[in-house]
C-alpha cells in the first residue's frame, strides 16, 4: 500500500468536491440572476461555471487516473469500484476516505440537480413563451421569418421584452 499516493489521492478529491461547491455557487447565482432577471449576472454566472467545467474535467481525469494506479497496486482489476478497493484499507485509513468520497459524491450530485433544475425551469419558459407567442400571433403558425421573409429554423436566442408590454 502506498501511502504517498493515497494521500495525493485523497488531496484531488478534496479540489474536486472544492470545485463542486464553487459550481453550486455559481448555479446559485445563476438561479437568482433568472429570477431577478439580472441578465449580465446570468451571463457572469454560466462564464465562470464554463472556466470551472475544463477545470473539474482536469481534475477528475486526475482522480480517475491515480485511483487506476491505486487499484492496479490492490491487485484489482479495471472494472473494481472505489468501495470494493477501500475494503481492503486498514479501518483507520479506510473510514476518512470513504467519508471524503462520499462527500464528493454528494457535492457531485448536488450540482447535477441544480444545473437540470435550471435546464427544467429555462426549458419550461421557452414552451410558455412560445405558446404565448403562438396566442399573439397566429397567422406565424410557430414559424420564424428573418429579414428577407424566408423561413428559418427556430433557436434558442435571447428574448428581450419591454416591460412596458
Amino acid at each position: 500500500m502506498n501511502h504517498d499516493r493515497i494521500d495525493c489521492f485523497c488531496q484531488v478529491m478534496r479540489k474536486e468536491a472544492a470545485l463542486f461547491e464553487i459550481i453550486l455557487a455559481e448555479e446559485k447565482l445563476m438561479t437568482l440572476a433568472i429570477r431577478e432577471r439580472k441578465w449580465e449576472s446570468l451571463e457572469k454566472a454560466i462564464r465562470g461555471i464554463d472556466a470551472l467545467e475544463g477545470e473539474l474535467a482536469q481534475v477528475e481525469s486526475e482522480r480517475e487516473g491515480i485511483f487506476d494506479i491505486l487499484k492496479k497496486d490492490a491487485g484489482l482489476g479495471a472494472d473494481a469500484n472505489f468501495y470494493t478497493w477501500a475494503v481492503r484499507l486498514p479501518t483507520d485509513i479506510r473510514d476518512g476516505i470513504t467519508e471524503l468520497y462520499r462527500c464528493l459524491k454528494s457535492r457531485a450530485m448536488a450540482a447535477r440537480a441544480q444545473g437540470t433544475a435550471i435546464a427544467g425551469y429555462l426549458t419550461e419558459s421557452r414552451t410558455v413563451l412560445a405558446g404565448i407567442m403562438e396566442e399573439l400571433f397566429p397567422q406565424r403558425r410557430g414559424k420564424i421569418y428573418d429579414k428577407r421573409g424566408g423561413h428559418r429554423e427556430s433557436e434558442m436566442t435571447k428574448v428581450i421584452l419591454d416591460q412596458a408590454y
